[in-house]
């Protein structure tokens, strides 16, 4: 709980994300690793605070999106911390060691609900983030273009060597796209609100 003393209270921190690899031959636990938390606050799974995303790179790390927080208590020492704090891209070696591979990350962005890492080694990832978004030199949709949208879906891809967004867009304009409607499953037409 935020706020007890690490000498006190010795388990690896609250509501960590955490990596894990098990032996397949044994079915044994070779390590466990903590990484960070999955939210910034007590919110709903479903919340738009959440950050989900897990890629095995080409490189054979392992690419995991979490928000900043105090893994190493109480070997750190010091004193448990509460939800909080940037999000960050931390990369996992075969060890089980975790390093923080981008970040701080926009503090616009509000969600990362995917992560893929490609075969040259660049972390990409989307969710949806708040319209001051640093978007990228010929982004497809910049913040501006939301008109009165506060937020909009974004996709943003690592540079393998900088580790600093190499592209960072919008996706589209929330409710700009008029749909058809389907006969089948509603009877009035409706904007795509997505």
């Amino acid at each position: 709980a935020p706020g007890v003393p690490s000498s006190t209270f010795t388990n690896a921190g609250q509501a960590s994300r955490y990596i894990a690899r098990i032996d397949p031959s044994t079915l044994a636990v070779d390590w466990i690793a903590p990484v960070g938390r999955d939210r910034s606050a007590l919110v709903t799974p479903d919340d738009a605070d959440r950050v989900d995303g897990f890629a095995l790179g080409a490189d054979g790390h392992l690419y995991v999106a979490a928000y900043a927080a105090s893994t190493r208590y109480p070997q750190g020492g010091g004193t448990y911390t509460g939800w909080g704090g940037a999000r960050y891209i931390y990369r996992v070696d075969a060890l089980g060691n975790v390093t923080a591979h981008a970040g701080p990350l926009d503090p616009a962005i509000r969600s990362i609900r995917a992560l893929a890492a490609d075969a040259e080694g660049n972390v990409w990832f989307a969710g949806r983030a708040g319209r001051a978004l640093a978007t990228t030199a010929g982004a497809m949709v910049a913040g501006a273009q939301l008109g009165t949208q506060e937020s909009g879906a974004y996709l943003v891809k690592i540079d393998r060597v900088t580790r600093l967004p190499a592209v960072s867009t919008f996706l589209a304009v929330p409710g700009s796209r008029s749909a058809s409607p389907n006969s089948q499953w509603c009877r009035e037409p409706f904007r795509d609100a997505d």
